[in-house]
């Protein structure tokens, strides 16, 4: 597995978390030693540069293979002798081809694409359709100066990926080049050609009359319209090009940019993760200073809005985001755009979760606000919004708002099933959950690292969760809402699964939020302890660090949910770690990474029997970590159950709750035969 492969751009050095996972869903589905006999080896590699790949390679030839040190690092020399000489070998012959289409006024094809499309059974002999035309056809990796592009400041996108790094560097070639022209093959449920594609698109149109030819290959085998819609992309050529259109000049990539001054002009709109840390979050801003409005939980006119102004094929939550965005400026014309501000998420390197402003802008421009800039609380590469910054004490606020969120939440979900009351427990919620975020979000700087009021706060709240009537004599069923972060905590997206769950007669538990922030370190752990990582002295530093700030509020706000009186122990990602590392690398950490799996491995023992794993449709990360290990984890435990529900835009509910109702009944059986003792007594 190489999650990390080094290039000369030094920010794409992500690979796609497919590719990363391929290894593991093959050894746990195939069981190739189980079933053959055959081993299967899998060394884990991240080349983050050229001196990680010499030594990781070198230790892991020594180590397993017992070859000599000196030997390994002749043979990794000449290795990269030869892979320097094959790629300025293709650069040159590239080059050839390009000066003989000038020099008689043609032009050339580039295809492309990903590694796997040059197998000729999945790209179905495409250049075929072009050289019997006599046009010559070029890979990305033969166009001279491919890798030398200033993706920096001529692409909206974020460029975590290898692969995207060539593609659009050949944008920005084919963009400037009148003897080279664009053709992006695409397979169905690549999450990350649904943003590569329109940013290809408009990088050509920004420098250039030129339009890319996309095409979208499956198992489909019928060249027919494939050849129709190829010679239909070189009659358009040919035409444009004896216009001559002269060049166009490139604008700036995110021309509507937040100021210093927007602070006191602009409202920032706050989409939803959950209903508790969108309320932190916007109480934080406003906290700030900004006029910061949080935005209505997202529902099917936001999903439309969604889907029709973002891309078809991009995952449901950017869909989700951004639609709820589109709305509220829709509902409110009264409101001029200059005084308007979209606000994002920004996470998750090998994620679609990163180019989330990349998509707001187009579906921005498109609907007729081009002067609304956005927001992001991730790094601004792009320079979106040099006016608003955030540093170590948002991150502080939101780690004890995330801590304490979790805590509430938790006893929440114990409680609520069990009252006798109904309708208790919420209302202690809805009363305190708003307040206890509103004083994180307003506590000072100074105070941040131990908020003295908000941890008061929680002790009131549990003492009042404390006092609604309860019985445990019994224990429902219970389920385990694990998958995507954002269908996981936003109920709109989701169906509002969790309450139907619970009107069905079953205990609901989700992970807490702040794992999925917390586990970079773990990984980072992970990748210092096996020699994985770049600056390893660092790293350790900057991990310590980060990860003591995190152990201390965690620690603090488990000292007081031991208050709770069913307090009850949930493992974090330390833990969770120590079970998954036989049946997916604990560097793994795209999305959810094994933050899924590690869940169903420690709950199962424990006397959680179900578990839903919700993913949006086409998730690369979830269909790794979530349902393409579902077989690993059934077969440590045979008697749970494993729904995964994909979600898109056009997601009929009906067809989701036949399956929930399936899985309740399958439930109760399973607690009659596989659950935990009852509680002996009634808490009053």
């Amino acid at each position: 597995a190489m999650p990390s492969d080094h290039t000369k751009f030094k920010k794409a050095t992500a690979v796609c978390p497919v590719v990363q996972g391929y290894p593991d869903i093959s050894r746990n589905s195939d069981d190739p030693e189980g079933n053959y006999g055959i081993p299967m080896i899998q060394p884990v590699f991240h080349w983050t540069d050229t001196d990680q790949r010499r030594k990781q390679t070198v230790a892991y030839f020594h180590e397993f293979w017992g070859i000599k040190k000196s030997i390994l690092k002749k043979a990794v020399e000449e290795g990269e002798k030869a892979l320097d000489t094959f790629r300025s070998t293709l650069a040159e012959e590239g080059e050839k081809i390009l000066s003989d289409v000038r020099k008689n006024g043609e032009f050339a094809i580039c295809l492309a694409g990903r590694p796997y499309h040059a197998d000729t059974l999945i790209n179905h002999n495409i250049a075929q359709h072009f050289t019997s035309m006599g046009i010559p056809v070029l890979t990305t990796e033969s166009l001279p100066g491919v890798f030398d592009q200033d993706l920096d400041h001529h692409t909206r996108m974020e460029v975590k990926n290898t692969f995207h790094m060539r593609m659009l560097g050949a944008a920005m070639l084919a963009g400037k080049d009148p003897s080279l022209e664009l053709v992006q093959i695409v397979s169905f449920g690549c999450g990350h050609d649904s943003v590569l594609t329109d940013e290809m698109n408009r990088m050509l149109h920004e420098v250039s009359m030129k339009e890319l030819l996309m095409l979208k290959l499956d198992e489909g085998d019928a060249r027919g319209p494939v050849g129709i819609r190829v010679k239909s992309f070189i009659e358009t050529v040919r035409a444009r090009r004896k216009v001559k259109f002269p060049p166009k000049t490139e604008g700036p990539l995110y021309p509507a940019k937040f100021l210093e001054a927007d602070k006191k002009k602009r409202t920032v709109l706050v989409p939803n993760l959950s209903y508790s840390f969108s309320i932190l979050a916007t109480a934080y801003f406003r906290s700030l200073g900004y006029n910061a409005v949080q935005l209505p939980l997202g529902g099917p006119e936001a999903f439309a809005l969604g889907k029709k102004y973002v891309h078809n094929d991009i995952c449901f939550p950017a869909q989700v985001n951004i639609g709820e965005n589109l709305l509220w400026i829709q509902q409110h014309p009264e409101i001029p755009h200059d005084e308007l501000c979209v606000g994002l998420s920004k996470n998750c390197e090998n994620c679609r979760a990163v180019q989330y402003a990349t998509l707001a802008r187009k579906a921005l421009d498109e609907m007729g606000y081009a002067d609304v800039p956005i927001i992001t609380t991730g790094k601004d590469t792009k320079d979106m919004h040099p006016g608003f910054k955030l540093g170590l004490p948002f991150q502080l606020h939101m780690l004890w708002g995330l801590t304490t969120m979790d805590c509430i939440e938790t006893i929440y979900r114990r409680s609520r099933p069990y009252e006798f009351h109904a309708g208790d427990t919420q209302r202690v919620y809805d009363k305190w959950m708003p307040k206890i975020m509103e004083e994180i979000a307003y506590t000072s700087n100074k105070d941040i690292a131990y908020p003295k009021k908000a941890l008061r706060m929680l002790d009131q709240a549990i003492e009042e969760f404390n006092q609604i009537e309860v019985d445990t004599s019994y224990r429902k069923p219970r389920v385990a809402l694990l998958g995507e972060i954002l269908m996981n905590y936003h109920a709109g997206a989701n169906g509002h699964i969790e309450e139907y769950l619970i009107n069905n007669g079953m205990e609901v538990y989700l992970p807490g939020m702040t794992d999925f922030f917390r586990v970079d370190e773990v990984v980072r752990r992970e990748k210092l302890k096996r020699g994985l990582i770049a600056k390893p002295i660092e790293n350790w530093l900057i991990g310590g660090i980060t990860a003591k700030i995190y152990s201390h509020a965690a620690k603090t706000i488990q000292k007081h949910y031991k208050r709770y009186k069913l307090y009850e122990h949930h493992a974090d990602c330390y833990e969770l770690v120590k079970l998954v590392g036989d049946i997916i690398d604990p560097t793994y950490n795209t999305g959810e990474g094994w933050l899924i799996p590690g869940e169903i491995l420690y709950n199962a023992p424990h006397g959680i029997n179900s578990f839903i794993i919700v993913q949006p449709f086409a998730c690369l990360a979830n269909h790794i970590s979530g349902r393409g290990l579902t077989k690993a984890v059934k077969a440590r435990y045979p008697h749970i159950q494993v729904l995964s529900l994909d979600y898109d835009p056009d997601t009929s509910f009906a067809n989701i709750e036949n399956r929930l109702q399936m899985l309740i009944i399958n439930a109760r059986d399973l607690e009659k035969s596989h659950g935990v003792q009852p509680e002996t007594a009634a808490a009053k």
